[in-house]
């Protein structure tokens, strides 16, 4: 039977002392026969904690959406892009032919965008005030530009060669195409006078456009610098048409004469109607030229 010693005995002291060596080199003739240290081996039988789950990031959050009655802003056209200085405005169209409107990104830090303007009555507004806007219009390819039965397009043209002159000049001083003015002024009489009786109607105040370019006094006198013109008077007519067909150029980002016609022919529509696709085509054929 064995004695046992007291772990805090002065013998155990002295046996530790006396077995240190030989617990060394049995140690380190494990390693070298690749062996494992036992406390390292009862570590290593420990199964690791499986690594904790990370979150899933954050879904950033939606854009909020317009709120019902905030305008559309248009993405690519800036106010400070168009300048007209025969009426103190702008042009969207002399924008457009100088590629302003081509790239988008290019334009991405230019400042506010227009506003898009679509009611008829707003877009009244828009153009007597005459402030920067887009006007939305698409091409429609089912519109129909064959001429109505009634057409009259000898007196059509008639009355483009009568006021050609005065077309060039007012054309020339507010910056818009004479052969648009002309297509749709032919087209105002070629269609409208039913019957040839244009001008007996205006003559007894019947009306309420007034011939050559058919345009209403009402609002449209406000277009002009003196607000009691008198739209009987043929230049003061004429003039009135051409700075009206000049804002509509300016609002649309395509001013084909068949978008202009559209609007000109009601200011709310947004996209080409027949009587659009009609004056596209006076545009191209120029009747007036006809001999």
């Amino acid at each position: 039977m064995t004695g046992r010693i007291d772990p805090g005995s002065a013998a155990a002291t002295r046996l530790e002392r006396l077995t240190r060596p030989f617990a060394a080199r049995r140690l380190a003739q494990n390693n070298l026969r690749g062996g494992t240290n036992p406390t390292t081996a009862r570590a290593a039988t420990v199964p690791a904690s499986p690594p904790a789950r990370s979150k899933p990031a954050a879904k950033p959050a939606p854009a909020p959406k317009p709120k019902a009655g905030t305008p559309h802003l248009h993405k690519s056209l800036n106010p400070t892009d168009f300048d007209d200085p025969a009426f103190g405005g702008w042009s969207h169209s002399d924008a457009m032919r100088r590629g302003v409107t081509k790239n988008a990104s290019a334009n991405a830090d230019a400042g506010p965008r227009l506003p898009e303007i679509n009611l008829e009555a707003d877009r009244k507004n828009n153009i007597l005030a005459n402030d920067a806007a887009v006007f939305r219009f698409w091409h429609n390819p089912s519109a129909q530009s064959r001429a109505p039965w009634w057409e009259d397009q000898d007196f059509g043209a008639e009355t483009v060669a009568k006021h050609a002159a005065k077309i060039e000049e007012f054309a020339e001083k507010h910056r818009v195409d004479p052969d648009l003015v002309k297509s749709i002024m032919f087209m105002e009489n070629a269609r409208g006078n039913f019957a040839n009786i244009n001008e007996l109607v205006d003559y007894l105040g019947l009306s309420k456009s007034k011939a050559p370019m058919n345009i209403k006094p009402t609002p449209w006198d406000e277009l002009m610098s003196d607000q009691n013109a008198d739209f009987d008077d043929e230049a003061t007519n004429i003039e009135a048409g051409v700075i009206l067909i000049k804002r509509i150029t300016d609002r649309l980002e395509n001013p084909s004469p068949a978008a202009v016609a559209s609007v000109w022919n009601f200011l709310g529509r947004e996209k080409t109607n027949d009587i659009g696709a009609y004056v596209g085509r006076i545009y191209a054929e120029k009747p007036w030229n006809r001999e």
